[in-house]
C-alpha cells in the first residue's frame, strides 16, 4: 500500500482553496483529513479529477475525519481508480476569521491482476 499526502489550507479572509495531487496506480481504497483546527464556518470537501469527474461529492471535511475504529478501517472509503491527478476542493460557506489548515491523505492498494 502507499500512502500520498496533500496539505490545504483556506487563508483567513477567504472561503475556498483546492489542491492537485498526482495518485500512482492501483486503487485509492481509502482517504482521510487530519486537522487540529476548528474553522469559523463549516468548511466542505470535494474530490474530483482534472477532468471534474466527480470522485466524491461534497460533504463536511468532518466526514473524512477517522472514526474510533483500528488505524486502516477507521478511513474513509473511497474506491476510486487511481494514476490520475485528484483536486480536493474544500470551501466554507462564508470568509474565515482564521487559517483552516487540513491534510489530507490517500491510501492506494495495488489493483490485482
Amino acid at each position: 500500500m502507499k500512502i500520498k499526502a496533500l496539505n490545504i489550507k483556506i487563508p483567513t479572509g477567504n472561503s475556498f482553496s483546492d489542491a492537485e495531487i498526482n495518485i500512482p496506480e492501483g486503487m485509492i481504497a481509502r482517504c482521510s483529513i487530519f486537522t487540529d483546527d476548528k474553522p469559523s464556518s463549516p468548511v466542505d470537501v470535494r474530490l474530483e479529477d482534472v477532468n471534474s469527474e466527480e470522485l466524491h461529492p461534497y460533504v463536511s471535511y468532518k466526514e473524512y475525519q477517522p472514526t474510533n475504529g483500528n488505524h486502516y478501517e477507521s478511513r474513509k472509503k473511497l474506491n476510486a481508480k487511481g494514476n490520475r491527478t485528484i483536486r480536493v476542493i474544500a470551501k466554507s460557506r462564508q470568509n474565515l476569521t482564521e487559517d483552516f489548515d487540513f491534510q489530507m491523505i490517500f491510501y492506494i492498494e495495488k489493483e490485482s491482476q
